[in-house]
């Protein structure tokens, strides 16, 4: 089974505001679901989005 964060929690791992994270969602940059009135984030696209992030820098 798939652990899903909330967007708080993905906001926190990138240091950004829960806005930030909505407007990643609405761009398509990062790939979740609602579930009530909050975002879910598999774990797998939030690693996929933070290696991604690791390679532009590099």
């Amino acid at each position: 089974m798939s652990e899903d964060l909330l967007s708080k929690e993905v906001a926190a791992r990138f240091r950004v505001d829960p806005s930030t994270i909505r407007r990643w969602v609405y761009s398509g940059r990062l790939k979740g679901h609602r579930y009530g009135r909050d975002w879910r984030f598999p774990l797998t696209e939030v690693e996929r989005l933070e290696a991604q992030a690791r390679g532009e820098a590099a």
